[in-house]
């Protein structure tokens, strides 16, 4: 998005640059121009025409909308502020809390593979786990198991709040018999 915005702007600078001290210099035969363009482009306008003017403004209305929606739209926290903590403020970073979960979760029995997103919500966080378990695994204990896990870590160890856990399990491959 950053090297979006330097080149409209450079581009939109640069028009500027050339359109202003022409438009300082002699305004009425600029305008003059631009009337008699104008005036020659209105013959040519029939409903197909029309058809895709309104067309192209939409798009360009909906390009531009969701061009200011993503300027104007706060971006994701990547710390956390720790609760309980006297005499000053502490942050965290939401890798870290990923870290750490993906470390002790990933020491329990049948998980193959976790990947956790940590999201920051003020106060607290919210945990999304992919998880990678064995294929013959119980999944309701497992799941629960691995919630009391990332319940503990969150709150307990790092003294943070937890608003949401969302645990989604894919089972390993089973292992091919040998023929």
């Amino acid at each position: 998005m950053n090297v979006f915005n330097r080149v409209v702007v450079i581009l939109l600078l640069l028009g500027i640059i050339f359109t202003m001290p022409i438009l300082m210099i002699a305004p009425r035969p600029f305008i003059g121009i631009l009337a008699q363009q104008l005036n020659y482009l209105e013959p040519l306008i029939d409903a197909r025409v029309q058809l895709v003017i309104v067309l192209v403004g939409v798009i360009v209305l909906l390009l531009c909308a969701m061009i200011l929606w993503l300027e104007l739209r706060r971006p994701a926290l990547q710390t956390v502020r720790l609760r309980g903590v006297s005499g000053g403020e502490a942050e965290l970073t939401t890798d870290s809390v990923a870290q750490r979960l993906a470390y002790n979760i990933d020491q329990l029995a049948d998980v193959v593979k976790v990947t956790p997103t940590v999201i920051s919500k003020g106060k607290g966080v919210e945990v999304f786990l992919d998880l990678e378990t064995s294929p013959d695994v119980d999944v309701p204990s497992k799941t629960e198991e691995v919630c009391q896990v990332a319940r503990q870590v969150v709150e307990e160890r790092m003294g943070l709040e937890l608003q949401k856990i969302r645990v989604n399990i894919r089972h390993a491959p089973y292992p091919r018999r040998a023929s």
